[in-house]
C-alpha cells in the first residue's frame, strides 16, 4: 500500500513539474485568482492572486512574486477596476461561461498627461476548483500598427474623395467596384446604386465596352493608356486615362479609370 502511494505521489510530482514547465515558458501571461467572497459584487472585488507565471509578471511590469501572491488584484493593479475587468471576473465566476475582454491601461499615469497606453487582451474562465484563470497578452504593438493602418486608409480615402475629377476602380468585366465622391455627385447616385454598375452602361447606356476604351488596352498589356471619348447620351467629352493595378504576382486585379 505504501509503495503504491509513493509511486502515485511521484507520478503526481512529475505531472506537476511537466505542466509547471509549460506554464512558466509560454509567452502569454497566466494568473489564477481566488474569490474569497464567492463572487459577491461590490466596489472592490476580493479576487486574490493565487499564482502568476513569469510572462504574466513581465507583461504587468512586476518584478517579485512575493509582492503579488496572496494580494488582491485591485492592490497589485491600481486603477484596473475602472476598466471593467473585475466585473467580467464576477460574471464568469457566477455563470461559469468563459469570456474574452480587451482593455487599455496607462501604467505610468493618466492618458491626458501623455503617458503610454498599454493594450491587453484577456481570456477569463472558471476552473473546476472555483478559481478563475486569466490568460492575457500585451497587444500594444499590434494595436498601434492597426491604428496606423486605419489612419493611412482614412487619409487615402479623404484624398480620393477630395479629387474633383471622376475616379473609378473597375474589375476585369468593367464593373465599378469603387468610386470617389466626384463620381457619385456627377451621376447623382448613392454608392449602393452606382457601385456594381458597368462603366459603358453608366456612361452611355451601352451593353458592351466603348470602342477605343483605354481600359481594355490596360487590361491587355498592363500599361497606362489615355483616350478622348465622347459619350453622346450625356453630351460630354472626356479625356480618359486608365492604369492597371497588379497583385504581388504581377497579375491584373483591377484598373483605375
Amino acid at each position: 500500500q505504501l509503495t503504491r502511494r509513493a509511486a502515485a505521489e511521484k507520478q503526481l510530482s512529475r505531472q506537476e513539474k511537466y505542466y509547471r514547465g509549460i506554464v512558466d515558458n509560454i509567452s502569454n501571461g497566466l494568473a489564477v485568482y481566488k474569490d474569497e467572497e464567492k463572487g459577491k459584487p461590490g466596489s472592490e472585488y476580493p479576487f486574490i492572486i493565487k499564482s502568476i507565471n513569469p510572462a504574466g509578471m513581465r507583461i504587468a511590469g512586476l518584478t517579485s512574486r512575493d509582492e503579488v501572491l496572496g494580494k488582491r488584484g485591485a492592490e497589485v493593479f491600481p486603477g484596473i477596476e475602472s476598466t471593467g475587468l473585475f466585473d467580467i471576473f464576477h460574471r464568469v465566476w457566477k455563470t461559469g461561461e468563459p469570456e474574452h475582454f480587451s482593455l487599455s491601461i496607462t501604467p505610468d499615469g493618466p492618458v491626458e498627461e501623455g503617458h503610454r497606453v498599454q493594450w491587453l487582451e484577456y481570456y477569463i474562465c472558471k476552473l473546476p476548483t472555483g478559481e478563475l484563470a486569466t490568460v492575457y497578452d500585451d497587444v500594444t504593438s499590434r494595436k498601434k500598427t492597426q491604428d496606423q493602418l486605419l489612419r493611412k486608409t482614412e487619409e487615402w480615402e479623404n484624398t480620393f474623395d477630395a479629387i474633383p475629377d471622376i475616379i473609378t476602380l473597375q474589375d476585369k468585366n468593367m464593373r465599378i467596384i469603387r468610386a470617389n465622391q466626384a463620381a457619385f455627385e456627377f451621376f447623382h447616385m448613392p454608392p449602393e446604386e452606382l457601385l456594381g454598375s458597368y462603366c459603358y452602361d453608366l456612361f452611355r447606356g451601352a451593353s458592351e465596352p466603348c470602342a477605343g476604351c483605354p481600359g481594355l488596352r490596360s487590361m491587355g498589356d498592363l500599361e497606362k493608356h489615355c483616350s478622348n471619348i465622347e459619350h453622346k447620351p450625356i453630351e460630354k467629352f472626356f479625356h480618359v486615362c486608365t492604369a492597371p493595378v497588379l497583385n504581388a504576382d504581377h497579375e491584373f486585379q483591377y484598373f483605375v479609370y
